[in-house]
Parts: structure tokens; C-alpha cells; sequence
């Protein structure tokens, strides 16, 4: 026998700003349970779509953060190296070591380049993603039928894409 859910207190966390999943933990039941009480008060589900995407932007960002911060610090520990190297250095060896100190320059700015255009493609992609949101809203206050099958074909094509890229590493 399925538990049954307070659809006023299921409303009330929805409007808090918990997703399916979080709702479904929260009260103890089946992501299904949740699922089926949206649909007869009929919210869109679109955030778990969306949130599904943005979670996955938000580690691929961290882990990029992470990534340039390693190589930032090596590269400015090897500045400081060759910086105090120039200083000790005779004038015939500072010409190879401000070589190396211009070689080191740049590559800082590449990597600063490299976290702006990550940087940009995150909020282009996090936009997308806001757009996406208020136009399964907005479907599912003109059409819940529509917005239904927008959210059935994309599952539909995550799981095909999921599918192909397996057969790729194959």
C-alpha cells in the first residue's frame, strides 16, 4: 500500500524550492509517489530536468576550477624559482633565465584566457538552462499535455545518447 502524500505540504516544499528527488526523501516516499501527486496538481517537473544539467555543469566547473589552480600554482611556483635564480645569476646566465621567466609569462596568460572562455561557456550554458526552465513553465501553465511530451522525448534522447556513447567506447 503506497503512502499517501499531504498534497498541501508537497505544494508547500515544491514552492520552497526542492526538486522531486529532495521532496521524495524529505517525505519518505518514491520518486514515483512524487510524480504522480505533481501531476494531479499539475507543477511541472521541469527543474529536474534542468537541475539534472545544471548539477552537472556546476562539477564540471569545480573540477576545471580545481584543475587551472594546480597549474596556476606550479607555474607561479616556477616564476618565483626563476625570479630568484635571475637575481643570483651572472649576467651570461640571466639571458636563458628571462627565456624561461617570458615563457612561464605566457603561459600564466593562457591559462588566464582559458578561465575566461571556460568561465563564458558556463554562463552561456547556465542561460540556456534558465531559458529552458521558463519555457517548461510556461508549457505547463498553457498545455500540461505538451509539456509531457517535451519531457517524454527528451528522457527519450537522453537514454539513446546514453546508449550511443557506450557503443562508441565499444
Amino acid at each position: 500500500m503506497r503512502r499517501k502524500v499531504n498534497l498541501v505540504e508537497l505544494e508547500r516544499l515544491k514552492n520552497s524550492g526542492l526538486c522531486g528527488s529532495d521532496i521524495a526523501k524529505k517525505l519518505g516516499v518514491g520518486k514515483g509517489t512524487i510524480s504522480k501527486n505533481f501531476k494531479q496538481l499539475g507543477i511541472a517537473q521541469a527543474e529536474d530536468i534542468v537541475l539534472y544539467d545544471a548539477n552537472k555543469i556546476n562539477v564540471t566547473q569545480i573540477k576545471v576550477a580545481e584543475k587551472l589552480q594546480k597549474i596556476a600554482t606550479i607555474i607561479e611556483s616556477e616564476l618565483d624559482k626563476i625570479h630568484s635564480e635571475l637575481e643570483a645569476a651572472t649576467a651570461k646566465d640571466k639571458g636563458p633565465l628571462r627565456d624561461l621567466q617570458l615563457k612561464h609569462s605566457k603561459e600564466i596568460c593562457r591559462q588566464i584566457s582559458l578561465v575566461r572562455e571556460v568561465a563564458e561557456s558556463l554562463y552561456k550554458y547556465g542561460e540556456i538552462e534558465a531559458f529552458k526552465r521558463i519555457v517548461f513553465e510556461e508549457m505547463g501553465k498553457e498545455s500540461p499535455e505538451l509539456r509531457e511530451r517535451v519531457f517524454k522525448r527528451i528522457k527519450e534522447r537522453r537514454s539513446q545518447s546514453n546508449l550511443n556513447m557506450g557503443e562508441d567506447n565499444l
